[in-house]
């Protein structure tokens, strides 16, 4: 499988990829120049998910 990211508005096998999407195919046979390849997608180790950022805050300063 790879991930790929439409140029354009595609018609793939029925379903309708609009452009800036990401999707999966199994080749880029016939659409290579309407993608952009972002990688491959490995069945076996799932991807990782991002991390949120952590959020940092200032302290108060207290009354005394």
């Amino acid at each position: 499988m790879m991930q790929v990211k439409a140029k354009c508005n595609l018609n793939i096998d029925g379903k309708w990829h609009m452009g800036g999407e990401v999707f999966e195919v199994e080749s880029t046979d016939g659409i290579a120049e309407y993608v952009e390849e972002i990688g491959y997608v490995s069945e076996v180790f799932p991807p990782e998910p991002a991390e949120k950022p952590k959020r940092s805050t200032r302290s108060r300063k207290r009354a005394e």
